[in-house]
C-alpha cells in the first residue's frame, strides 16, 4: 500500500499519508460514539447540528493527517488527524464505486482517529478529514494507493452469483487452510463476489481447521487456535483468550452472563473404548468450569470402537435450560438437561422419535434449532470404510434436512418428519460441513472435504431449492464453518 499526495484546495491543509508503520492507537470502549454512514443514503454534506457553544468562533485548522496500514490486515488502515480546536469532525473514505464511507464523530476533541476496514485489494483510496459543521472549511486530504496485498496462500475462489436480488445480503466468514498441512489457517470474510474483505491469520494444530468462527459484538469468536480459543477484535487484537483446547463448537452461554459453552476433551478413556468428548460451560473471567457433561456417564454405544464418543456440536435450546449435542459417530442428537445432565430424548435411528428409515441421518454436523422449534442439520452420509462399524449401507451423497418434531399429550417424543430437504446427488462431503438458515429464509450450505478432490463449496439456496449463489474453492482446501453476517466497515478510536 503506497501513500501519495493530492493537490489541496484553497483553505485546505495537506499532510502526507503513511501507509505503513506502527499502529497509531488501539480501540477504546467509546468506539460506539461514532456512526458509520452509507453515503448513498446519507450525503456527506448533511451535517450534524450541535449547540453553538460547542463550536469555536474562528475557522478550524485540520493538520497531521496520517494513514497507517494495519500490520495485522492489509485490507484495513488507521487514519489520524488533529484540529486546532475541540470540535466534531468527519472522515470521508472514497475508494471509487467499490467503497465510499463517511465516519462522523459525536464527541468534540483535538485528536481524531478512525479504523477503516472492509477494503478490497488493489483499490486506491482518498481520505478527507474536515470539521463536521457548515462554514468551517479547514480540511486535510491524502491518498493511499494499492490496498493490499493479500497474504500468500489464500485460495482463488470461483463465484457464480446466480440471482443477486434473492440472496441474503452480507459477507460470509469462513476458515481456509491447505489440506493435509499442519500450520496456519486463515479466517476470512468474503463478499458476494468472492472478494476478500477481511482476514485474520491464526494457527491450528490439526492438518485442517476444526475451529468455530463466528462474528460477535466484540469482533470474532475463534475456537481451537494453536491449542487455545479467543475473541479477536476486527483489528486483529486478542481481547479474550482461553488456554484450554476446545474443538468443533463454541458459543456464548444463554444460562449466565459472561459464560462460554464449548466442546472439550475428557481426561480419561471411556470404558467402552476411545477418548471421551465433553460438553463444558465456563466462566469467561475466571476460567472456572461451572458445568461439565461426560458422555460415558450417560450413553452406552451400540458398538465399541475408537471414536464412538465424538461430539461435534453444542446448541442451546431456546427458552430452556438444555442443550442439543450432536454425537457424530452415533448418528444421533441428544437433548441434555443443563442442570441434571440427563438425556431427555434422542433424535436419530434407534432414537426416541418414530422416523421413516429414509430420513435417518448419518455422521451429521451443525444442528440448528429454528424459531418454530424444528431442527436443521447437515447430513453428511457414510463412507464404505465407516459403514462396517454399524453394519450400515454407505450413502455417498450429502443432504441438508429440516425435521419437525411432535410430542404426545404427556410431552414425550412422538415422531420426527423431514419437512424440507436439499440434496445434490453429485456432492459427497463425508466430514465437517454445515447448513445455516438465513434471515430471508434461504439456506447457506457449506460443503467441506468433498470427494474426490477435497474442495469446498459454499451454496445459498432458496426455500424452493433454487441456487442463488455458488462458490467453489480449488482442490485440497480445508475449511469447517461459515457464517453470513452484516458487513462491518470500522469505528473511531477515541483519545484517552
Amino acid at each position: 500500500m503506497r501513500a501519495t499526495q493530492l493537490l489541496a484546495p484553497a483553505a485546505a491543509v495537506l499532510i502526507a499519508a503513511a501507509c505503513s508503520g506502527e499502529n497509531p492507537g488501539s480501540p477504546a470502549d467509546g468506539a460506539s460514539d461514532w456512526t458509520v454512514v452509507d453515503l448513498v443514503a446519507d450525503p456527506v454534506d448533511d451535517h450534524v447540528e450541535e449547540p453553538a457553544d460547542v463550536w469555536p468562533d474562528a475557522p478550524v485548522t485540520v493538520s497531521d493527517l496520517v494513514i497507517t496500514e494495519n500490520p495485522r490486515n492489509a485490507l484495513s488502515f488507521y487514519v489520524s488527524w488533529s484540529t486546532s480546536s475541540e470540535v466534531l469532525t468527519e472522515l470521508l473514505v472514497d475508494c471509487g464505486d467499490e467503497y465510499t464511507r463517511a465516519f462522523r464523530g459525536e464527541r468534540a476533541t483535538l485528536t481524531h482517529e478512525v479504523f477503516v476496514m472492509g477494503l478490497i485489494a488493489g483499490l486506491s483510496c482518498t481520505v478527507t478529514a474536515h470539521p463536521d459543521r457548515a462554514g468551517l472549511v479547514g480540511l486535510a486530504t491524502a491518498t493511499c494507493e494499492d490496498v493490499g496485498p493479500l497474504p500468500p496462500g489464500l485460495p482463488v475462489l470461483s463465484v457464480d452469483v446466480v440471482d443477486a436480488p434473492r440472496m441474503q445480503a452480507g459477507w460470509t466468514m469462513l476458515s481456509v487452510a491447505e489440506m493435509g498441512v499442519v500450520g496456519d489457517a486463515t479466517i476470512v470474510a468474503i463478499d458476494a463476489h468472492g472478494r476478500y474483505r477481511w482476514y485474520l491469520a491464526a494457527g491450528v494444530e490439526y492438518e485442517s481447521p476444526e475451529a468455530e468462527v463466528m462474528p460477535v459484538a466484540q469482533g470474532v469468536l475463534l475456537g481451537n487456535l494453536r491449542g487455545d480459543s479467543q475473541i479477536a477484535s476486527w483489528e486483529g487484537e486478542v481481547l479474550w483468550k482461553l488456554d484450554n483446547r476446545s474443538h468443533h463448537d463454541m458459543r456464548f452461554s444463554p444460562f449466565a452472563g459472561d459464560h462460554m459453552l464449548f466442546l472439550g476433551h475428557g481426561s480419561a478413556t471411556c470404558p467402552y473404548g476411545g477418548v471421551e468428548h465433553t460438553a463444558v460451560e465456563m466462566d469467561m473471567a475466571t476460567h472456572e468450569i461451572v458445568w461439565e457433561w461426560w458422555i460415558c456417564d450417560h450413553w452406552t454405544p451400540r458398538m465399541d470402537y475408537v471414536g464412538w464418543a465424538h461430539l461435534n456440536a453444542i446448541e442451546p435450546v431456546p427458552g430452556e435450560r438444555a442443550v442439543l449435542l450432536s454425537s457424530r459417530n452415533q448418528d444421533a442428537l441428544f437433548k441434555v438437561d443443563r442442570d441434571t445432565g440427563e438425556i431427555e430424548w434422542v433424535l436419530g435411528r434407534d432414537g426416541d422419535f418414530a422416523m421413516d428409515p429414509s430420513d435417518h441421518f448419518l455422521r451429521q454436523h451443525a444442528p440448528e434449532i429454528l424459531p418454530d422449534g424444528s431442527i436443521l442439520l447437515f447430513d453428511n452420509g457414510l463412507r464404505s470404510s465407516e459403514a462396517t462399524h454399524d453394519g450400515l449401507e454407505a450413502r455417498t451423497f450429502s443432504r441438508v434436512l429440516q425435521f419437525a418434531l411432535t410430542f404426545d399429550v404427556g410431552g414425550r417424543p412422538d415422531r420426527a418428519e423431514v419437512v424440507w430437504e436439499y440434496t445434490d446427488p453429485e456432492i459427497f462431503a463425508f466430514s465437517r460441513s454445515e447448513a445455516d438458515r438465513l434471515p430471508n429464509g434461504n439456506t447457506l450450505i457449506h460443503y467441506c472435504y468433498i470427494q474426490p478432490d477435497l474442495d469446498v463449496v459454499l451454496r445459498e439456496v432458496t426455500a424452493d431449492l433454487e441456487i442463488v449463489w455458488n462458490v467453489t474453492s480449488p482442490p485440497d482446501v480445508a475449511s469447517y464453518r461459515s457464517e453470513r453476517f452484516e458487513p462491518y466497515f470500522g469505528h473511531v478510536i477515541l483519545a484517552e
